[in-house]
């Protein structure tokens, strides 16, 4: 499967940075695009607001709307499935420069996520995982909807 890149081809923690699923029509397979590093973003990014977002689990892509609230270094919200507003989750981390490492809930699922934050404060991927994984689920990625 291939996928688009969001800013660049990264690894971070072994895994591509890619593209929200709004990026790409649904019944087409995302071409891969840029090739430059990524640049990611200063310690002044906040990561409070509404923001739309995919995440990939095996070949599947599903997407969200995310909520998030920053207090200093602490960063918690939740989010709904576009899917089905009724299947939610919620997640708390702590903030380092552009990366928000933490742990997501839903239902009774639980794991990890590591993110980095874009240079221009408006997009973020990185990868998600189960248990005490940050990256056996997929990637995760995102953009400032509000």
């Amino acid at each position: 499967m291939h996928w688009k890149p969001l800013f660049g081809t990264v690894a971070l923690a072994g895994a591509l940075l890619l593209a929200p699923a709004h990026l790409f029509a649904a019944t087409e397979a995302p071409a891969a695009v840029h090739t430059e590093t990524a640049t990611f973003a200063q310690a002044d990014c906040s990561w409070t607001g509404t923001w739309g977002s995919a995440f990939s689990a095996g070949d599947t892509v599903k997407s969200l709307v995310v909520v998030v609230e920053q207090a200093g270094a602490d960063v918690a919200g939740g989010y709904a499935y576009l899917e089905d507003s009724s299947k939610t989750g919620s997640f708390t981390a702590s903030v380092a420069g552009p990366i928000a490492s933490g742990a997501w809930a839903e239902g009774g699922a639980t794991g990890r996520f590591v993110l980095a934050m874009s240079d221009d404060c408006n997009t973020w991927a990185g990868t998600w995982g189960n248990d005490a994984s940050a990256d056996d689920g997929g990637v995760w990625a995102g953009s400032r909807a509000g």
